[in-house]
């Protein structure tokens, strides 16, 4: 199958797009000046410590706290033993090395552990956690016994490593560089643990792209991307961590939006909306709340038990492989429940569950399938690590897209019009919210860049409807 990724810079935001064979399958939002992200590493400080959780609270010197559980601030057997108290291990004022295990959501700040990983494509280097790990999947004894003896010899004092599936088709200079660069990576960490005070970020999060490749683990034929800048930054990231995996970096020469030069536009505006049409006519139903995610099969015509199982199971099916694909797009996470049309046989509900399974792929490691409950609902959880498509864009509680989601869509489409109307001026019709995100907020200094090329004001007529979530741009004469 075809994969590619395409990659759309914009103001302050750059929007990452993975497609197989055409079909959005995977999306990477990265904002500027975004903090606690998932794989960062902090000096951190602890603030508190609660008892009745078990668990600190950690300053990383961003806007919500971290959340260190004792259960993730230490090594232990969980089949033999339980983790020590919080107090045991920490005191208030104590500092702290963590990673972040899952980005923070809502009013909650980030999930931390103090068991960091340094990871690549099929090795991940486990600072203070000594052995070679080697998957399950790499069965053959040759194979283990030679991944053994090429790394052994190569870790870092006092660090393990989990060898993931993939390591066993690579040949070994390419493990021993890729080992290399990451035990580089952990002495950086340890050289600015020594000089940086409290709290402070010791290693950037795994870059959007390394992100992409990792979620999926095949290769891709093709990125393409709207800037020089950022074609440069990610030939360099290729180079030393995927060589044999990608193939061209381009840069489009298009002016046009490259989500629109690539047909990406309407599947990318198809994520705000809750309901996935199926090809036979029915459709799958997302509710995303803060316990629990919902989704709704509905057959399109209404269900009707005249109509048979034969027909519940075809809609199931054509759903089953639908959300399998929805949730790894819009990043859902959680406790996860199914309703799917009703199924009696159990040989059907089993064939549901295998295509489901199916469609999550080899690479989401996050997954759990629990089955059909009593009720006939289909439950799973997925593990939280990164925030939803809707915690980003739409409002809580409501289908609406927050403020300033539409601003970073006005600011893009401010910059492709500079290139068609420089030295005219353009009014922009949005909600006040919106205007005033751009005019006096956090946006401001992006505004003022594109103002500086378009040489006039931008000129904002605003709605003051607080649902008022579409814009319109145009050229004034």
């Amino acid at each position: 199958m075809s994969n590619e990724i395409f990659v759309r810079v914009g103001p302050g935001e750059t929007r990452y797009a993975m497609t197989t064979e055409g079909l959005l399958t995977r999306q990477f939002i990265h904002r500027a000046g975004a903090t606690a992200s998932l794989g960062a590493v902090y000096r951190g400080r602890i603030i508190k410590i609660h008892h009745g959780l078990n668990a600190a609270f950690v300053d990383l010197g961003s806007e919500k706290e971290g959340f260190l559980p004792s259960a993730d601030a230490q090594v232990f057997d969980p089949a033999r033993e339980k983790p020590k108290p919080i107090s045991t291990l920490f005191s208030e004022g104590q500092t702290v090395v963590v990673q972040v295990q899952s980005e923070g959501y809502e009013e909650k700040g980030p999930r931390l552990t103090t068991r960091l990983n340094v990871a690549s494509h099929h090795l991940v280097l486990k600072p203070s956690q000594p052995g070679i790990f080697l998957s399950k999947k790499i069965d053959d004894e040759d194979d283990r016994a030679r991944l053994q003896e090429l790394l052994s010899a190569k870790l870092p004092l006092d660090c393990g490593v989990i060898v993931r599936t993939e390591a066993r088709e690579a040949d070994a200079e390419h493990l021993l560089t890729e080992i290399g660069q990451l035990s580089q990576k952990w002495l950086a960490v340890l050289d600015t643990d020594t000089i940086r005070d409290a709290p402070s970020l010791l290693m950037d999060p795994p870059s959007p792209i390394e992100y992409l490749l990792a979620a999926t683990g095949g290769p891709c034929d093709k990125i393409v991307t709207n800037t020089t800048g950022m074609q440069l930054f990610l030939s360099d990231v290729i180079e030393n961590l995927y060589p044999a995996r990608i193939g061209k970096v381009v840069s489009s020469k298009d002016q046009r939006d490259i989500f629109e030069t690539y047909d990406l536009l309407d599947q990318w505006a198809a994520l705000y909306e809750p309901s996935v049409l199926l090809p036979s006519g029915g459709k799958v139903i997302i509710d995303e709340a803060a316990a629990v995610t919902a989704i709704d099969v509905d057959s399109g015509g209404g269900f009707s038990s005249r109509r048979g199982e034969d027909f519940s199971l075809a809609t199931n099916l054509e759903a089953a492989a639908e959300i399998g694909r929805q949730i790894q797009l819009r990043e859902l996470a959680g406790q996860i429940i199914i309703d799917f049309l009703p199924l009696k046989r159990k040989e059907n509900q089993n064939s549901v569950k295998r295509v489901l399974s199916q469609s999550f792929g080899s690479a989401d490691r996050e997954v759990r399938f629990l089955g059909f409950s009593a009720m006939g609902l289909f439950e799973l959880t997925r593990r939280r690590r990164r925030n939803s498509f809707r915690d980003l864009n739409l409002t809580q509680g409501s289908s609406a897209r927050q403020p300033l989601s539409i601003a970073y869509d006005i600011l893009y489409r401010l910059k492709s019009e500079n290139s068609v109307h420089s030295g005219q001026a353009i009014r922009v019709r949005c909600a006040s919210s919106v205007a005033t995100l751009l005019r006096h907020g956090k946006l401001k200094p992006y505004l003022a860049d594109i103002e500086k090329q378009l040489v006039y004001p931008v000129e904002f007529e605003t709605e003051s409807r607080h649902d008022f979530d579409a814009f319109d741009l145009s050229v004034i004469s």
